[in-house]
């Protein structure tokens, strides 16, 4: 059983739609000018408000960080959209793979369509 790291009310304000899709997410380090390599997540699902993915690095309750998703074709059927994300976590599960669950809001984002 998953050990929960912080007190999580269920309240959704957007429908959550289960998509596992391969993201990149970067912490945003405002404080420092190095440079943070992205580290390769996994969505698990997502909805206007906010996102979970799993990873295996550690995270902290209130970091803020940023994501790129390609969401695939069988969820727009006009084509690949690639969402940036300015996100805040929220809620932190340490699984029993060694793998973190992440559930975080989204702040702000963005969509774009290469193909056009």
């Amino acid at each position: 059983m998953p050990l929960l790291e912080s007190s999580f009310l269920e309240s959704r304000q957007f429908r959550r739609f289960s998509i596992h899709a391969p993201c990149l997410v970067r912490s945003s380090r405002a404080h420092t000018k190095k440079k943070v390599s992205p580290i390769v997540a996994e969505t698990r699902d997502i909805s206007r408000g906010g996102l979970c993915f799993e990873a295996s690095a550690e995270w902290n309750i209130g970091t803020e960080f940023q994501c790129a998703i390609e969401l695939p074709l069988e969820i727009s059927p006009d084509g690949i959209v690639k969402l940036q994300c300015r996100c805040k976590v929220v809620r932190v599960v340490r699984l029993e793979n060694n793998r973190i669950e992440v559930g975080a809001t989204i702040e702000h984002y963005t969509c774009s369509y290469p193909q056009e």
